[in-house]
């Protein structure tokens, strides 16, 4: 058993409450909305690290499905039939990705960190996108078509998902600077 101390606690609570409220931070596109969580996933990752970033990311989803309404459209068990759940879970690996390869970097340099921001986004579609093909399909009975799929759950989030990477690969460094004065260290 880890022996967390109280600023760990809380800073594991605060990337599991901005989670929370980037999930009101959207905007509605069916069947899936665009919001502001996979920048705070990213985030996560970051300045948590890989174990603690991906544990923000279950809090929070444990916390949705006990039925507190923390995910965009509502909370509770049932959301695991939801289109979206699927990218909800890839948080998670996304989060570990981020903060396992900047441990592991002496210098996050501009350019590898869009790559790795690029990288954690096709972890979250990997799992995403089949899983709104699967809930559209057998959950819900919708007809959908691969294209339909590719376009609605993957295409669509593109334009978006590229400013995040970018405003991520701009506030990495700095994020970066407080680990090494020793900010953030004990956290990571």
């Amino acid at each position: 058993m880890p022996n967390w101390s109280s600023r760990t606690v809380v800073l594991v609570a605060m990337f599991t409450a901005l989670m929370s409220v980037a999930a009101f931070i959207q905007i509605p596109l069916p069947p899936v909305a665009i919001s502001l969580q996979t920048l705070v996933a990213l985030l996560a990752g970051l300045v948590l690290g890989p174990r603690l970033g991906p544990l923000s990311i279950l809090v929070y989803l444990a916390i949705g499905l006990v039925g507190v309404p923390v995910f965009t459209a509502g909370g509770g068990i049932s959301y695991v039939l939801k289109p979206s759940f699927g990218y909800l879970v890839g948080f998670i690996p996304a989060a570990w990705l981020v903060g396992y390869f900047t441990k592991q970097s002496k210098e996050l340099v501009m350019g590898k960190l869009l790559l790795l921001a690029a990288c954690a986004h096709l972890v979250i579609y990997a799992i995403g996108v089949p899983y709104l093909y699967l809930a559209l399909k057998y959950f819900s009975g919708t007809p959908v078509s691969l294209a339909f799929i590719l376009k609605s759950g993957f295409l669509i989030f593109l334009p978006g998902d590229l400013l995040k990477s970018l405003f991520f690969m701009v506030v990495a460094p700095r994020i970066n600077r407080l680990h090494t004065i020793g900010a953030f260290r004990e956290f990571c």
